[in-house]
């Protein structure tokens, strides 16, 4: 069944009335800028208060009718169990799929995890070090690694020093004398048993832990940290919808 209203079932009716920021096509997914104006959800996969943009039937349009910026927008705060004739995007969704912002004012399938960041060097490709952060989710990312040869350090006698608070640095000093370097296993070990720096990651060999550190590293973070909360799900598919690298139409359900 085709449905030529953005509302097709609701339990409660709130709209409320803002200028638009940007082009928004009803059932679009909105945001709030520091102006107060709405826009198309801009952030894929981020935070999102349910905010619908209507059809502008008071002005006799249907939902094929975009708002230009600086018009009125009607935008429908649907509740938990609405019904909403919403844009979707991406890959094929199924009933029951949660749903997420896709960063367009559309909604794709929720795809995001709880992932740890983490750094892998290996200046030849081959061998070096991982540092993995001791704390899941984007906190991880405010980490960051560098090496600074010195010839004033022992080999297996690196030094390490933490500064910074999110984001921190955690600094190691090794050997760089030619035929007297410190390898990956000795940086490794100095890492993992200084009580700031392991505080904040693991260390671990890649490859083979003799080969020698043979060049500075500058101050590099690390990457891959997400975090996933409530706030991502903005509803769930109530048909099954297969946009094939189109926006399309689809039925969701306010959770």
């Amino acid at each position: 069944m085709v449905y030529k209203t953005v509302k097709v079932k609701k339990y409660s009716d709130v709209i409320e009335e803002f200028v638009a920021a940007d082009v928004i096509t009803p059932g679009m997914l909105l945001e709030l800028d520091s102006n107060g104006e709405v826009a198309p959800h801009s952030e894929a996969g981020g935070s999102a208060y349910p905010l619908f943009a209507l059809e502008d039937e008071l002005q006799g349009k249907g939902i094929d009718d975009n708002y230009a910026a600086d018009d009125q927008v009607q935008v429908w705060l649907p509740g938990r169990g609405d019904i909403v004739n919403a844009l979707v995007s991406g890959a094929d969704v199924a009933i029951g799929d949660f749903l997420m912002s896709a960063g367009d004012g559309s909604l794709e399938k929720f795809s995001k995890q709880l992932t740890i960041a983490s750094l892998v060097y290996t200046p030849d490709d081959t061998n070096g070090l991982q540092l993995t952060a001791r704390v899941p989710g984007v906190a991880g990312n405010n980490i960051a690694l560098a090496l600074v040869g010195s010839a004033s350090i022992t080999a297996g006698s690196e030094d390490v020093t933490v500064t910074g608070t999110s984001p921190y640095l955690i600094t190691v000093t090794y050997r760089n004398v030619s035929g007297s370097e410190s390898n990956f296993t000795q940086v490794v070990n100095a890492i993992n048993t200084d009580v700031d720096a392991k505080a904040l990651v693991f260390a671990e060999v890649v490859g083979t832990g003799t080969t020698k550190v043979s060049a500075d590293l500058t101050a590099t973070p690390l990457t891959g940290g997400e975090d996933v909360n409530p706030g991502m799900v903005v509803a769930q598919a109530a048909e099954a919808v297969s946009p094939d690298g189109a926006v399309v139409r689809g039925l969701v359900r306010i959770i």
